[in-house]
C-alpha cells in the first residue's frame, strides 16, 4: 500500500474518532446563534452559564451547561440541557434543535405582573411563526425532563407552589400531526401523574378547536377530561368531565382549595358535560355522589378570586345533609374559607334527627354572611317552614331566625328535637329567635324571642299523679297517667336561654288547666305548674308540678292548701 493510501485511512479514521469525541465550542457563538433561533420562535432570550460540548457521533448533539431561557410566560433555568441537532441544517452552518432532554431545571410561572397580557402575546408570536412557515421546520420533536421542579409564581405555600421531582416526556413526531404529553410529579407531598394526548398544536395555533383527552391521577382520586380544547384570549375547554376521590377531607387538605371539606371524610364522584376555564370550572348538566347520597343538576367551581366560589343547584331522591352541618353554622361563617350558593331540592331530606318530605333548601355563604332557608316541606304529617340569617360585624353578631310548623305530630317533633316523650296532637305554631352581642359570649345567653304553639286533639301520657289521681276534681282519664284534650295554647317568652311561659291553658272534658313556669335550654330541664279546675265545681283545684330533665320529666301533685279554691260568685 502507498504512502497517499496510508495517510489518507489514517486521516480518515482520526475524523471518525474525532467525530465521536465531545469537543469543547465558543459558547458565545452557539448561545448566540441559539438565542436567535428561539427569539425568533417564541419570543423569548437565551443564556449559557457554562460551557458546551459538541458531539457529531452517533448523531450531532450539544451538551450545555447552566443554560437559562427567559420568555413572557416562563423562566427557566437547569444544570444541564443536551439538545439533539438536525443534520441538515448543521451542514449549511446552522444550529436546528430537534430533542432535548433538561436536567434538574427550575422552571418559574407566571413571574410576569400580567400573566394574561404575557399569555395574549405569546400565543399570537406563535401564530404568526406558523403562519410564516406552515411546516415549522424547526419544531423540537421530544422534550425530556427529569428530576426537575416546576414553581408557580405568586403562590406562598412552598408545598403548592412548587412541583417537585418533575418528569416530563413530551412527544410531537409529526409537524401537523398530535402532540402526547406524559408527566409526573410531587406536589403537597403526593405523587400527581398526568396525561395529555391527541394535542394538535397546529390546529390550537390556527384558532381552530382541538379534540383532546387529558388525565390527572393521584392517591387520592383520579379526573378524567375528553372533549374540545380552544386557545384565544383564554384556553378553554367543553366537554365530558369526570372523576372520583377516595374523600372529600383528603382532597381538601391536599389542594387547600375546598378548606370546609377537611372534615367530610366521604368518597365522591362528577361527571358530566363541562366548559373550563383558567379557574373555573362549571358544569351546566351533571351527575355528583357524596357517600351514597346521588344528586342531579348543575355546578359551577370558581377558584381564582379571593374565596373560593361554589354555586350549585341540585336534586336528590333521599340526601342525608347532617354531616353538611358546618356549612349553616350561623354562629361562625366566617370560618368558612368559601362562598356558596347552593339549592337543593329532595323528595326525602335528612338534617340530623329530622326528615323532612318534598324539600326545597337553599343555603348562601359569603364573607361573615349566611343566610338558609327551608321552604314548605312535609314533616311529621304536616308542613315545616325554616329561615335563618346571621351577619358578623367585627367583634359581633346578628343572627334571625323565624320557624313555623302547621299539624305536626307534637309527638314525633318533640322526639325528634329534644329526646321528649309524653305529649301528643296536631300542632301549628310559630317562633322568632334572635341572638345579638358580642361573639364571646355564649350563644343561649345571647338569645331571645317569641313562640306560639297550639295542640288540637292531643293526650299528655306518663303524668304519675300519686294521691292526687284520687281526687274528685281530677278527670277521670289522668288516674290512669294519661289526660286528653281538645285543644291547648302555649306562648313563650325567651330570654338568655330560658322560656318563660306567658300563657298556657288546656282544655279537657269537665276542666280547664293553666300551666305555668319556664324551660331552661341550657341546662334541658323543665319547671311547670298546671293547675286544673273543674268546670262549674267549687273543689280546689288539683296542682301538678312538673319538672326534671327534658326526657325524664316528673309529675307530682302539690298541696291542696298551697292553691286556694275560686271565690264563689254565687250570692
Amino acid at each position: 500500500m502507498s504512502r497517499f493510501r496510508i495517510a489518507c485511512l489514517c486521516l480518515f479514521g482520526a475524523a471518525v474518532v474525532a467525530a465521536f469525541l465531545p469537543w469543547t465550542v465558543t459558547s458565545e457563538r452557539v448561545a448566540s446563534a441559539l438565542s436567535r433561533q428561539i427569539r425568533n420562535e417564541v419570543g423569548g432570550t437565551f443564556a449559557v452559564g457554562g460551557p458546551i460540548t459538541l458531539s457529531l457521533l452517533p448523531a450531532p448533539h450539544l451538551t450545555i451547561q447552566k443554560p437559562r431561557l427567559t420568555t413572557d410566560l416562563v423562566t427557566a433555568e437547569a444544570d444541564e440541557l443536551e439538545a439533539k441537532l438536525r443534520l441538515l441544517p448543521l451542514l449549511t452552518g446552522r444550529l436546528r434543535l430537534e430533542r432535548l432532554w433538561v436536567t434538574r431545571g427550575t422552571f418559574v410561572l407566571g413571574a410576569t405582573e400580567r400573566p394574561r397580557e404575557s399569555w395574549i402575546h405569546a400565543v399570537e408570536t406563535l401564530r404568526a411563526r406558523l403562519a410564516s412557515d406552515a411546516s415549522w421546520a424547526s419544531r423540537i420533536e421530544r422534550l425530556v425532563l427529569s428530576d426537575s421542579t416546576i414553581r408557580l409564581a405568586g403562590v406562598a405555600d412552598p408545598d403548592r407552589a412548587d412541583l417537585r421531582n418533575v418528569t416530563l416526556l413530551v412527544r410531537w413526531p409529526n409537524a401537523t400531526g398530535d402532540l402526547d404529553l406524559n408527566a409526573s410529579a410531587i406536589w403537597n407531598g403526593e405523587l400527581a401523574t398526568i396525561e395529555l394526548a391527541r394535542v394538535t398544536p397546529t390546529a390550537l395555533l390556527a384558532g381552530r378547536r382541538d379534540e383532546i383527552e387529558a388525565m390527572v391521577s393521584t392517591s387520592a382520586g383520579r379526573l378524567e377530561a375528553t372533549g374540545r380544547l380552544t386557545l384565544g384570549d383564554e384556553p378553554s375547554f367543553s366537554g365530558e368531565v369526570g372523576g372520583r376521590v377516595r374523600s372529600l377531607a383528603a382532597l381538601a387538605r391536599w389542594t387547600g382549595w375546598l378548606d370546609d371539606l377537611r372534615d367530610a371524610d366521604r368518597p365522591a364522584s362528577v361527571s358530566g358535560a363541562a366548559t373550563v376555564s383558567p379557574g373555573k370550572i362549571e358544569w351546566p348538566r351533571l351527575a355528583l355522589e357524596i357517600g351514597r347520597d346521588r344528586f342531579d343538576g348543575s355546578l359551577a367551581v370558581q377558584l381564582d378570586g379571593p374565596r373560593p366560589q361554589i354555586r350549585a343547584t341540585l336534586a336528590a331522591d333521599q340526601v342525608d345533609l347532617g354531616w353538611l352541618a358546618k356549612l349553616v353554622d350561623p354562629a361562625g361563617p366566617e370560618r368558612l374559607e368559601g362562598d356558596y350558593d347552593i339549592r337543593l331540592s329532595a323528595s326525602l331530606l335528612q338534617i340530623g334527627a329530622l326528615r323532612l318530605r318534598d324539600a326545597a333548601t337553599s343555603v348562601q355563604v359569603g364573607p361573615r354572611l349566611l343566610e338558609a332557608s327551608l321552604g314548605r316541606a312535609s314533616y311529621a304529617g304536616g308542613t315545616l317552614r325554616a329561615r335563618i340569617s346571621s351577619v358578623l360585624d367585627g367583634e359581633g353578631r346578628d343572627i334571625k331566625s323565624q320557624f313555623a310548623v302547621d299539624a305536626i305530630d307534637l309527638d314525633k317533633a318533640l322526639g325528634d328535637v329534644l329526646m321528649m316523650r309524653g305529649l301528643s296532637g296536631a300542632a301549628a305554631g310559630n317562633a322568632t329567635i334572635e341572638i345579638n352581642g358580642d361573639r364571646g359570649t355564649p350563644i343561649l345567653n345571647q338569645m331571645r324571642g317569641r313562640a306560639a304553639l297550639s295542640v288540637r286533639d292531643g293526650e299528655i301520657t306518663g303524668a304519675a299523679l300519686g294521691d292526687g289521681a284520687r281526687r274528685a276534681s281530677v278527670p277521670a282519664e289522668w288516674r290512669t297517667g294519661k289526660g286528653r284534650f281538645s285543644k291547648a295554647a302555649l306562648a313563650l317568652d325567651l330570654a338568655q336561654g330560658v322560656a318563660e311561659v306567658s300563657e298556657g291553658n288546656l282544655d279537657m272534658a269537665g276542666s280547664m288547666t293553666q300551666i305555668s313556669g319556664r324551660l331552661n335550654f341550657g341546662s334541658r330541664t323543665a319547671a311547670l305548674r298546671a293547675t286544673t279546675r273543674a268546670n262549674g265545681g267549687t273543689r280546689p283545684p288539683l296542682v301538678v308540678d312538673i319538672s326534671g330533665p327534658l326526657q325524664r320529666l316528673t309529675a307530682t301533685t302539690a298541696a291542696a292548701e298551697a292553691v286556694p279554691a275560686p271565690a264563689s260568685t254565687s250570692q
